[in-house]
């Protein structure tokens, strides 16, 4: 209990006083400091020094306390360890800014913060509105709800979806794919084709053209010749046939021949081309191309007829001086375009 002071004097008395000196430090009436001071207050309303203070509304080292060492409620504590509710806290559930916080509104450098509205280096920021490396975040290494990511750079594995446009600025490689599918159809498709024998008919005749060797080197993919005549396609899409051959007439005179294409048996409109041969043993290299769309079991024939059973389409052995390959009597190039 404290010292009675009622009608006592000061010259008495005065020794027993306490004072806060310029310094804000506690002297007693001499002037000399205060070294023993035990001080206990759990509803305290101010207390500089206080060192626990459960419901402080105002403690400097605690409450608003730069050395605070436990405040349940406190509201501002810049130094506090442990701070259930701090505003501004080192370790904090709630805290407005703070190293690791569970709902954290603001943490600049917040190493974990699960709800964190702003987190500038966030590490894992499972649902973060806005961070600048977690949502909108430029390092961030987790980031499942990630709302704005700007630009990208690095490699993705699995399946994506892009809807809107894509632009590729530089080179775009694909590797190890098998496939490239538009609007739902395969692309790249292609077949090299030709026949090592000579070709003839009789006059006023359809004939096919045929193919007894498809090229070497990977020179067909998705398509085919089946029995030696019918183009055929794995994949629904729009294709170039290109035909190549080398006509000739062993008689004099003047010859026609015509070349058309049939789909699935059936002449297709308005496919018709015609080679005019003039002179004794003539001679001349044609090509031809039709686009065709077709689909998956559709085939194409590409036949030819003449009035003169003299027409024929030549292929050649190798020849010397110097060497040369053969010539094949006709050559089919197919290539996907659509």
């Amino acid at each position: 209990m404290g010292l009675d002071l009622t009608n006592q004097y000061v010259d008495e008395t005065y020794q027993k006083l306490i004072q806060l000196s310029g310094s804000n430090q506690l002297t007693d009436g001499t002037g000399s400091l205060v070294t023993d001071l035990d001080i206990n207050a759990s509803t305290a309303t101010s207390s500089s020094y206080a060192l626990t203070a459960s419901f402080a509304l105002n403690s400097v080292p605690q409450v608003s306390a730069s050395y605070a060492t436990s405040a349940s409620h406190a509201l501002n504590a810049d130094n506090s360890i442990s701070s259930s509710y701090a505003v501004s806290a080192t370790s904090s559930s709630y805290a407005n800014t703070s190293t690791s916080a569970s709902h954290a509104l603001s943490a600049d450098t917040s190493i974990s913060s699960s709800f964190a509205t702003t987190a500038s280096y966030a590490v894992s920021s499972s649902q973060a509105e806005n961070a600048n490396t977690a949502t909108s975040a430029s390092y961030a290494l987790t980031a499942s709800y990630a709302l704005n990511a700007g630009d990208w750079n690095g490699q993705y594995n699995g399946d994506a979806g892009i809807t809107g446009s894509l632009e590729v600025k530089g080179d775009l490689i694909v590797s190890e794919s098998k496939n490239l599918n538009v609007n739902g159809h395969n692309q790249f498709r292609y077949g090299a084709f030709y026949d090592t024998t000579t070709q003839s008919g009789s006059a006023d005749t359809a004939h096919t053209f045929t193919f007894n060797t498809t090229q070497t080197l990977h020179a067909s993919a998705g398509v085919t010749v089946v029995g030696g005549s019918q183009i055929t396609y794995d994949n629904e899409g729009v294709y170039d046939n290109i035909l190549e051959t080398q006509v000739a007439k062993t008689d004099s005179g003047t010859d026609t021949v015509s070349v058309w294409i049939q789909k699935n048996g059936t002449d297709v409109v308005a496919s018709r081309k015609q080679v005019t041969l003039s002179g004794n043993n003539a001679k001349q290299v044609v090509a031809f191309n039709w686009v065709q769309h077709v689909e998956v079991g559709d085939y194409i024939e590409i036949l030819w007829s003449s009035p003169d059973a003299n027409i024929q389409f030549q292929a050649l052995g190798t020849d010397t001086t110097p060497t040369r390959p053969s010539v094949p009597s006709v050559y089919l190039n197919v290539n996907q375009v659509g």
